[in-house]
């Protein structure tokens, strides 16, 4: 079998799939000598990624089309997908080769729940998770789900993990996309000065910056805490469905953003300067 890896900035790990591919080709969306498949230019839109992929010899001869979990890979992937009449996996933490030598995919989330999903499209293009790991999950019981809506997906069957749902704290942080990677080690100095637990939302995780036991919302945990302070967060539904908290503390540099209808405390201001103030503050005791 033959798989494909496409990605922008962070090469997924090549060796969680060599396992399962006799040939394992990789295309970059730089000019990274490292790849089989380089574009003459940098690749900076979507449309560009789906012509440069498109060009690749016999890319269509591939099992599994990879795409790295990156906003432009993404992007490029559900692109390609559409105009080819392909399903898409997205979050695949596992791959399971059948004695048929057909191909399923393992995709965790919310909360305590796991599908395994075999595209009915060739070739099957998946989105990996950043953070893939076979040995992260302990999947419980199984039951069978019949997907009928779906011409191009079949969903196998569902799995639970055992896992605790609800994180208890007295102080939260929570990170979200509008926090730069750069600031994260100040982040995790202040939590430990103030005993905070660190949260994040899924993008956060998504992008591998932390991980999945660290996503409070709709797809991953709830956590009930006294403080709930809020950095770079908007406040998506999807997130503060999952927030219980006496008082939370919104830092965005976004007026209009939806965190600051729930907030008890609203900073209106940069992040990277709150989190610069609460750093030395934090360095004083």
């Amino acid at each position: 079998m033959k798989a494909l890896v496409i990605y922008e900035n962070n090469l997924p790990n090549i060796k969680l799939l060599a396992c399962n591919f006799d040939s394992i080709k990789v295309a970059s969306f730089k000019k990274d000598n490292a790849a089989d498949y380089l574009p003459s230019n940098p690749i900076k839109f979507s449309h560009e990624g789906f012509d440069f992929i498109s060009k690749i010899k016999d890319i269509k001869d591939y099992d599994v089309i990879f795409f790295s979990n990156e906003v432009l890979s993404k992007e490029v992937a559900s692109l390609y997908a559409g105009k080819n009449g392909l399903g898409v996996i997205s979050h695949v933490s596992e791959i399971k080769v059948h004695k048929d030598n057909s191909l399923s995919f393992i995709v965790y989330g919310w909360g305590n729940l796991a599908v395994e999903i075999m595209s009915k499209t060739k070739p099957t293009v998946c989105i990996l998770h950043s953070s893939t790991s076979k040995d992260k999950y302990n999947p419980l019981t199984i039951d069978l789900i019949e997907v009928s809506n779906d011409e191009s997906l079949n969903l196998i069957e569902t799995r639970y993990q055992n896992i605790d749902d609800k994180i208890k704290t007295k102080i939260a942080i929570g990170i979200g996309l509008g926090v730069s990677k750069d600031l994260f080690e100040k982040i995790f100095f202040i939590a430990e000065k103030l005993g905070a637990e660190i949260v994040c939302t899924r993008p956060v995780s998504d992008m591998g910056y932390l991980p999945y036991e660290k996503v409070v919302g709709d797809t991953g945990k709830e956590i009930e805490t006294d403080f709930y302070i809020a950095l770079g967060i908007s406040g998506s539904i999807q997130h503060l469905s999952g927030v219980q908290a006496k008082t939370i503390i919104a830092v965005n540099s976004d007026p209009n953003a939806p965190i600051f209808a729930k907030a008890q405390i609203k900073i209106n201001d940069s992040v990277e300067r709150v989190i610069e103030g609460l750093f030395q503050w934090a360095k004083s005791f």
